[in-house]
């Protein structure tokens, strides 16, 4: 049960790189500021989540 577990937090780890690296290119791209208030926010969440701190 514990080699499933690992693989699932990798995978998750993972998803939330890939996420967190969209938005953070997002939020470089956009010109508005709400888009990146909004971005930012949404930015911190995952990198809370890819540390591990929920």
């Amino acid at each position: 049960m514990q080699v499933y577990y690992t693989i699932l937090q990798v995978v998750y780890i993972a998803f939330a790189v890939v996420i967190a690296a969209l938005i953070g290119w997002n939020v470089f791209k956009s010109k508005k500021i709400t888009d990146k208030v909004i971005g930012a926010i949404a930015l911190i969440m995952f990198i809370l989540r890819i540390l591990l701190i929920k």
